[in-house]
């Protein structure tokens, strides 16, 4: 492979990170307006002359949280993956326990379809983009089983399947979102600041 060979490979590299933070922001827009609507909805539905109650944190959810927590869950598309449906029932089935809980798996059920969205387009671009530089570096052509793809991927992921690091890393978002709205309830954040954390 030449000098000018690679270049060129470095250039088209440039332009797919470019379309790819393009496609994933699109993605995140679409979502946008609804995950800020339902985290004001629960702001709203627990606040107090204008601040969040903090006290409902030391409280268990109430029937009628449990309830938007499973509505929640009906909008979620009936996705078969392993994965979607685990995180739907133990997100559930977190809220049973106290407040702080059934935050953190409101977020988690809030953000679902929009993970599950960004998994799909990861999912794809990962095997197109390891088929497309196996084949630029061995210069062999032939179609790639998605059992050989996925086992080269899984080598950039710390030996995880890249759905296990992509599902690993919503969780994590999931889980520091939901501290940071818990962070500002105790802190009995107002309407105002309430909606610069949630963007609306």
């Amino acid at each position: 492979m030449t000098l000018l060979d690679e270049k060129i490979h470095l250039l088209e590299t440039q332009k797919n990170d470019a379309t790819l933070e393009k496609n994933v922001t699109s993605i995140i827009n679409k979502y946008e307006t609804t995950i800020s609507a339902s985290l004001s909805a629960f702001f709203v539905a627990h606040s107090i002359d204008g601040l969040i109650d903090s006290t409902i944190l030391s409280k268990p959810p109430k029937t009628n949280d449990i309830s938007k927590l499973k509505h929640l869950m009906e909008h979620i598309s009936k996705n078969g993956g392993n994965q979607v449906n685990k995180r739907k029932l133990a997100y559930v089935s977190l809220g049973l326990a106290d407040m702080e809980l059934y935050m953190q798996s409101m977020v988690g059920l809030v953000l679902l379809p929009l993970g599950m969205d960004l998994y799909e387009y990861f999912i794809n671009e990962i095997s197109s983009q390891f088929e497309e530089e196996y084949h630029r570096q061995q210069g062999d052509y032939e179609s790639l089983q998605e059992s050989v793809v996925r086992r080269l991927s899984q080598a950039s992921f710390n030996n995880l399947k890249p759905e296990q690091s992509f599902w690993k890393s919503f969780d994590l978002i999931v889980t520091n979102l939901s501290l940071e709205i818990i962070k500002a309830v105790k802190q009995g954040v107002n309407n105002k600041e309430w909606q610069r954390i949630v963007g609306g």
